[in-house]
């Protein structure tokens, strides 16, 4: 393999690091749901499995959609192909992502606009990104959560960040907290605050972090119970190494 076709692959893996499953907050290539990366020039083909032949197909879109959109920002990139393997409704996905229609339109019996689901799961995400990085602040400071009193961005963030085990996870709550219109920037922002930016207070400080708790429990459960299921289904490990093109054409749709 040449240098330009190493560097265009590292390019697109970098880029699709950053795209998460829905409904689990793990990037897709930690998963290994991200099978193979070709290019060539200016065009990317992606292929992508999941644990079960029957996976939610509205999941599924989320997925590529997403990693079809972290691809386009890449400045060199013209073409994508997005492909979902061994799936119930992969020609219909695949023939959806390829076109640029909608769930909706693709799938003729769903009524419901993604949108939703959309925000339900970024906002578990949120939560869930919340606990890990109070975990992580538990472990550094050997307290438990209710001897800590949460503060201000100004109190906790140049702390944070000399922390190796804790700036990531700090990192990745702020990015979260963006999404979901939440300000985790300005100096005098509440750091623990639930979806709509509202900071915890004492009174509820408990229930919230039972709340966390069991969001990051489900979590870690599907997460458990998909990797089974994906290592069972596929070779466990890493993907399959990444293979210069040539590229495979695209079959015709009507």
């Amino acid at each position: 393999m040449d240098t330009t076709a190493h560097n265009l692959i590292d390019d697109v893996w970098n880029a699709l690091k950053e795209v998460t499953d829905p409904e689990l907050d793990e990037p897709l290539t930690a998963l290994g749901f991200v099978r193979e990366v070709r290019c060539r020039q200016n065009s990317v083909q992606v292929t992508l499995a999941l644990p079960t032949y029957w996976c939610a197909p509205n999941f599924a879109y989320l997925m590529m959609e997403d990693l079809r959109e972290a691809i386009r920002r890449l400045p060199w990139v013209r073409d994508i192909q997005i492909t979902l393997r061994d799936h119930e409704s992969a020609d219909a996905l695949n023939q959806a992502i390829d076109r640029d229609v909608s769930f909706q339109h693709a799938f003729a019996d769903a009524t419901d606009d993604l949108a939703p689901l959309r925000r339900a799961f970024a906002e578990k995400a949120f939560y869930a990104r919340q606990k890990r990085w109070l975990d992580a602040i538990q472990a550094a400071t050997h307290t438990s959560a209710k001897d800590w009193t949460p503060g201000r961005v100004k109190d906790v963030e140049e702390w944070a960040l000399a922390h190796p085990s804790v700036a990531p996870l700090w990192r990745r709550y702020q990015a979260s907290a963006v999404r979901q219109g939440v300000d985790l920037l300005s100096p005098d922002a509440p750091v623990v605050v639930d979806g709509q930016g509202r900071p915890i207070m004492p009174d509820v400080w408990e229930r919230h972090w039972r709340y966390l708790s069991l969001i990051t429990l489900n979590m870690d459960a599907n997460a458990h119970l998909c990797r089974g299921l994906f290592g069972a289904r596929y070779d466990p490990g890493r993907p399959r190494p990444s293979i210069p093109g040539p590229l495979a054409p695209k079959q015709a749709t009507d």
